[in-house]
């Protein structure tokens, strides 16, 4: 199968990326930089997400997409204009399956949407509306098949895959503890990726918008080991 991924040097991307070789599939990345994508085996093409006919060219002979870029906070709309312009050159070129990583602002948390970036500075909320404009324009495709992953508020990386997660379609935050709140939902890096690319070898979701999460015991117990270490 050969994958085509945009944003392959990014914490999602180049997770993807290497557990896709190691499965034996090709990846193709697409990047505004693609020295930055470090994977020797992966096909760097340089390009930018505004570009239709590049991403168009980029499409060409993929079984599925991964669109595993997100938003800048120095351009927000390059994002949106990305996710339109992969929708359209998937169809173009006839990619059946596009799947999108997506941000955990996009979701509710008791029935309530969430205005603000838990960790991130007040400037960064500009980046909010982006998001849910673009879940909105995903959502109003018919033609192709789709999915949308949406991590929780805290992706931390384990270093490896435990493939132990809850999954719920839907707009809701999976919250695991009302005392603790939005900070119980927490799933590693490595099990996001992971789970994006079972998805787009193997589909058992379509047209449909995911969220997901690590049994909150898995946090505790690799943080009270010390195994949770560089952020990267």
């Amino acid at each position: 199968m050969l994958i085509a991924l945009v944003g392959g040097s990014g914490r999602v991307g180049k997770r993807v990326a290497h557990y896709a070789i190691e499965r034996g599939q090709k990846v193709r990345s697409y990047n505004r930089h693609p020295e930055r994508v470090t994977i020797e085996a992966v096909e760097k093409i340089r390009g930018d997400v505004s570009d239709l006919e590049g991403l168009t060219n980029f499409f060409k002979g993929a079984d599925v997409v991964i669109f595993a870029t997100t938003v800048f906070r120095a351009d927000p709309t390059r994002y949106l204009r990305g996710i339109r312009n992969a929708l359209v050159a998937a169809k173009k070129v006839g990619v059946k399956m596009i799947i999108f990583p997506n941000h955990y602002s996009t979701l509710k948390i008791d029935g309530q949407e969430i205005k603000t970036l838990y960790s991130s500075p007040p400037a960064y909320n500009v980046m909010i509306p982006v998001f849910k404009e673009a879940l909105a324009v995903i959502r109003e495709e018919k033609d192709l098949d789709w999915l949308v992953v949406t991590p929780p508020v805290s992706t931390p990386p384990y270093h490896d895959i435990t493939g132990d997660y809850i999954v719920s379609e839907g707009d809701d935050l999976l919250i695991q503890s009302k005392e603790i709140g939005y900070k119980s939902a927490v799933l590693s890096m490595e099990d996001f990726a992971s789970f994006v690319l079972d998805q787009a070898l193997d589909p058992t979701y379509h047209r449909t918008r995911v969220t997901l999460c690590n049994p909150y015991h898995i946090w505790e117990e690799r943080k009270k080991k010390g195994e949770i270490l560089a952020w990267v």
